[in-house]
């Protein structure tokens, strides 16, 4: 049987509380990080059907902040994986939350939530739980371990929580990166990052006919490429446009001055306008957008646009603002998103505390 878990690897911010996956971590002085692709943590060894996998669950926490209580909820494919057993012997957090330590097998959802009984722990590694996972499907594929339903407050379901007066904080400032695992032998498909971007950069490059297939036997909602992208040059900023399809959830914005290779990534929501604010005059900036569905799977990129910041006419796909503001049906316009590179909004709310767990919370559902 073989272990995973959740383990901190080298950041921008190395003061920043992560859950990540690792190996060994069970066993502290063997404990390593997993390499790292896409934003995702892969482990290269092939598990079949039948095999069990062990995913262990760890809090990284170099500043050594003081943390009362966590929840950890996963989400996985359960026609591909089947969670078997939730294992907290060994736990550094006491005590199980009221809705902690389940397992819904229906919606593939491992409900994972634990405290600490009286002084909080300010362990640099903290070790909450392990799930232990059966392989079900035997078809080549890549399966995912995801964390469910991030959220900056203490509202979501996943959650590291320090107490601040009567005050409850989620200190963890971005979704936790997801997990990839290898089942019968799949080749590597055409991965995308989380919707915070991870270290690295992102290429647009066309793809083989071996990863074409790969991506048409993915997207089971049959999502096509987002069509008819374009863009207008305004001052440290840029707006677009594109068509919608109303069977998407969402859309992902990624952009960078290299032709390409993109090293940001801006979730957009279920609309077909935007803005990018912040960005440097007279710097030629790239930019294409993906689709994405309930399943967080991802379609391949739009065609690339392209623009001088701050200069207008130097559009690669421009839009004409009357048209824009007259002809186009705008999707969600009160919603748009108007994005401010580098900046982070974190909303706290008070919240009720019942021996260090958030009692105030939303209602279990899946995002449909």
């Amino acid at each position: 049987m073989m272990s995973f878990a959740f383990m901190s690897i080298s950041n921008a911010n190395a003061n920043q509380t992560e859950l990540q996956f690792g190996e060994n971590c069970t066993e502290r002085e063997n404990c390593k990080a997993l390499n790292k692709e896409n934003g995702y943590f892969v482990k290269k060894d092939v598990i079949k059907k039948g095999e069990k996998v062990i995913v262990d669950i760890v809090i990284d926490n170099p500043a050594s902040k003081k943390i009362s209580s966590v929840s950890s909820w996963l989400k996985y494919n359960p026609a591909e994986l089947k969670a078997l057993e939730i294992k907290s012997d060994g736990s550094d957090f006491g005590l199980a939350a009221p809705d902690g330590d389940k397992i819904n097998a229906q919606e593939g959802i491992v409900q994972i939530g634990r405290a600490n009984i009286g002084t909080p722990i300010d362990n640099n590694q903290i070790y909450i739980a392990s799930v232990i996972f059966e392989v079900l499907t035997d078809q080549n594929k890549k399966s995912s371990v995801e964390f469910f339903n991030y959220q900056d407050s203490e509202l979501g379901n996943t959650g590291v929580f320090m107490i601040s007066g009567l005050l409850t904080e989620n200190i963890l400032e971005k979704k936790p990166n997801n997990l990839k695992l290898t089942l019968n032998g799949a080749n590597t498909p055409i991965t995308k990052p989380d919707p915070v971007i991870p270290e690295g950069t992102y290429s647009h490059q066309i793809p083989t006919q071996e990863e074409k297939e790969i991506i048409e036997n993915a997207f089971q909602d049959n999502l096509q490429r987002p069509q008819g992208f374009r863009i207008k040059s305004r001052n440290s900023k840029a707006e677009f446009v594109w068509d919608f399809d109303e069977s998407v959830e969402g859309y992902y914005i990624y952009y960078s001055t290299q032709s390409g290779v993109y090293v940001y990534r801006r979730d957009l929501g279920r609309t077909n306008n935007a803005t990018i604010e912040n960005l440097q005059n007279n710097t030629k900036y790239h930019f294409a957008i993906t689709a994405y569905n309930s399943k967080m799977e991802e379609t391949d990129f739009s065609d690339e646009v392209f623009a001088t910041i701050g200069q207008s006419g130097t559009e690669s796909h421009p839009f004409l603002e009357a048209i824009y503001k007259g002809g186009v049906e705008l999707v969600n316009p009160q919603d748009q998103k108007t994005h401010d590179v580098g900046a982070k909004h974190v909303w706290i709310f008070s919240a009720c505390l019942a021996m260090g767990f958030v009692t105030l919370r939303k209602s279990f559902s899946l995002i449909k």
